[in-house]
């Protein structure tokens, strides 16, 4: 299927849209205490639809040019989904592989019962178990996000494809 393709001579020329290799700087809060969650200048994903960033996100996104920024709140439903109590596991220390080294915030790989690998992260330690959360660290938080354009490009027919960027 033919798909339109946006094609700017210049990045500051182009706007966010379907087709396009967008990169990000971003801050990420937590919307109720303010607390900055994370900073980065290196999200980069295609535009159009792909998954690499939130419906909601893509939405406010659309249309923007470098140098711009939006605000967009997001509710739990809406990011990384409420928390899950069926994703927090306690864990035998006996039944770990040896090799895995226990301390709190590491992150563990297990598989959950479709067979899929999920991480787990180790939350707390006891002398014969191990609590393991696999809940993302963000769900069940209201967020706010800003976002800043940094670069727009057409995505490449290989990306296109993948449906991600491939940098």
């Amino acid at each position: 299927m033919p798909v339109n393709i946006n094609i700017a001579a210049s990045s500051e020329l182009a706007a966010v849209a379907v087709g396009q290799v967008v990169r990000l700087r971003f801050w990420a809060r937590q919307r109720d205490t303010r607390e900055l969650l994370q900073y980065g200048d290196d999200l980069c994903y295609l535009h159009g639809g792909f998954g690499g960033v939130f419906p909601r996100v893509e939405q406010a996104l659309a249309g923007l040019r470098c140098g711009e920024r939006t605000v967009v709140n997001l509710e739990p439903e809406d990011g990384y989904g409420l928390r899950d109590p069926a994703l927090l596991i306690v864990q035998s220390v006996a039944s770990l592989p040896d090799d895995e080294e226990l301390t709190l915030g590491s992150v563990l790989f297990g598989e959950l019962s479709d067979g899929r690998e999920h991480p787990f992260t180790v939350v707390r330690i006891e002398p014969e178990q191990v609590h393991l959360d696999g809940n993302h660290p963000w769900a069940g938080l209201p967020l706010e996000f800003t976002f800043e354009v940094l670069d727009i490009r057409s995505a490449t027919a290989g990306e296109y494809a993948a449906g991600r960027p491939i940098i």
